[in-house]
């Protein structure tokens, strides 16, 4: 029996997923070792767990990198002999410059003019922090349309509020509100549902969609890399073209998880979908008990993306299971009306958690192990991870999903390798920090984000949502 841990990169930039950049090869991870028996102590099983798998991924870590460098250093070598090659037909390069600007200059159709959609788009986005900026990025002076995101005040990290901010483009608009994501994302809902509004503005040329997972087509790019992790496993010799695997997913919203039980229901050989929450742990208590219930307190941690309560996607998967619109209207009419439903999963999900704390220790053991830092999201699902395959001792292949950048949370990243060093870390400065600890470069988009301009500087009531998307729109 075997476990295999692979690290998957994914990027949400441009609606579109991207694996992230050539670092991908430095990313995945795998491990194949035999596993101890678990204790009947928790901790202790844990831990032996915790060893296993850090113990691989060192092991593991060595070739990618090795990898990486080759790759780095032969691109030099084909430029330097490519422009060698190329320099007889310079004056005819020069001279092709002028007709390649004017093909730029000549802007294609949008995908809703190709449709017959005359009225501006106006993408209203709810964002815990990385899809805002993606949207902001992919919609920015894209003709007939204008782009409004809102994001919890204090809910998200403080590059990825400079990183919405400061972004440039006539058509882009950023509002932050005092209240948390649940309640930016429950205000983009009913304005998608009130039929008033929406006439009234088509009136004026307008028509409203979103790029958040409000919108079924931001998963569906989200069920490729699913298929794609699989393949590397195979590729890797991990296991064989149809053994069934694990996938381990930090989870909020609940869409990136969904969009593997899609993969699994297209055909993928998915055994377990194990569900990986922060301290706000309605999505755990849910798989546990089937009662989700909403009447507790929001906690506020250090995997802001995660920091969500009524996860909107989970009404999908309800439909799905239930096979009823009747039944699903209802359990949402119940949360709507009480904070709470009852529907008890059966198969395929699992629910796992991890605190504040054992999120900093998931971070700080595996690069002391292993020189691999994860961000404080991909921690919560690599920690619980550990307590699954310790309680379970299931020996299935399973993919820890990384959904984020470490650098975007540099300043908790540092304090999880050394507390005391980096307590009062500037979150900026802690950008080079982290560069220096993780001999990994700062992102492009990413670097010098501290002094860049800011831009969009509201900061509105939570119930004032409505009425700030209609002066935006005047």
């Amino acid at each position: 029996m075997t476990v295999v841990v692979l690290f998957v990169k994914i990027i949400i930039y441009n609606t579109i997923l991207w694996i992230g950049e050539r670092e991908m090869a430095k990313k995945i991870s795998t491990r194949k070792t035999t596993a101890k028996s678990s204790s009947t102590a928790k901790k202790t099983s844990v831990k032996n767990a915790e060893a296993e798998v850090k113990a691989s991924v060192k092991e593991a870590t060595v070739e990618p990198k090795t990898v990486a460098k080759e790759e780095a250093v032969k691109p030099k070598a084909a430029v330097k002999k490519t422009a060698k090659a190329k320099t007889p037909e310079k004056k005819e390069t020069v001279e092709a410059k002028p007709e390649a600007k004017k093909e730029e200059a000549v802007k294609p159709k949008t995908a809703a003019k190709k449709n017959g959609v005359e009225e501006k788009i106006v993408i209203l986005t709810a964002t815990s922090g990385d899809t805002g900026k993606a949207a902001l990025e992919g919609f920015a002076d894209v003709e007939g349309t204008k782009i409004i995101v809102f994001y919890p005040e204090d809910g998200v990290s403080d590059v990825q509020k400079m990183q919405m901010v400061t972004q440039k483009g006539a058509n882009t608009c950023v509002a932050a509100i005092k209240g948390n994501f649940d309640d930016a994302q429950s205000a983009v809902k009913r304005i998608f549902t009130d039929n008033e509004l929406k006439a009234e503005l088509k009136k004026n040329g307008y028509v409203f969609s979103s790029a958040n997972s409000i919108n079924i087509g931001r998963l569906a790019p989200q069920i490729v890399y699913y298929f794609y992790a699989y393949a590397q496993m195979v590729k890797a010799g991990k296991i064989n073209m149809g053994d069934e695997i694990n996938f381990t997913v930090p989870t909020g919203n609940f869409g990136n998880i969904l969009a593997g039980f899609y993969a699994k229901n297209m055909g993928l050989p998915v055994k377990q979908l194990i569900c990986a929450s922060n301290d706000n742990k309605v999505l755990f208590d849910f798989f546990s008990t089937g009662v989700y219930d909403i009447n507790r307190d929001f906690i506020v941690t250090v995997s802001p993306s995660m920091d969500i309560l009524i996860s909107s996607n989970l009404e999908r998967l309800l439909y799905h299971l239930s096979n009823s619109t009747v039944d699903t209207k209802s359990m949402m009419d119940s949360l709507s009306k009480d904070g709470k439903y009852s529907f008890k999963v059966e198969a395929n999900f699992t629910g796992e958690y991890a605190t504040a704390e054992e999120t900093f220790k998931a971070i700080k053991d595996l690069f002391e192990e292993t020189h691999y830092v994860m961000d404080t999201h991909t921690a919560v699902a690599y920690s619980g991870y550990l307590t699954y395959l310790a309680q379970t001792g299931d020996k299935t292949p399973n993919v820890v999903v990384s959904t984020a950048s470490p650098y975007k949370f540099a300043k908790d990243v540092l304090r999880a390798i050394d507390g005391e060093k980096y307590a009062n870390v500037n979150p900026f400065d802690a950008l080079n920090e982290l560069e220096k600890v993780s001999g990994v470069a700062i992102p492009a988009p990413i670097k010098g984000i501290g002094t860049r301009e800011v831009l969009h500087k509201d900061v509105i009531e939570r119930d004032a949502i409505k009425e700030y998307v209609k002066s935006k729109l005047q």
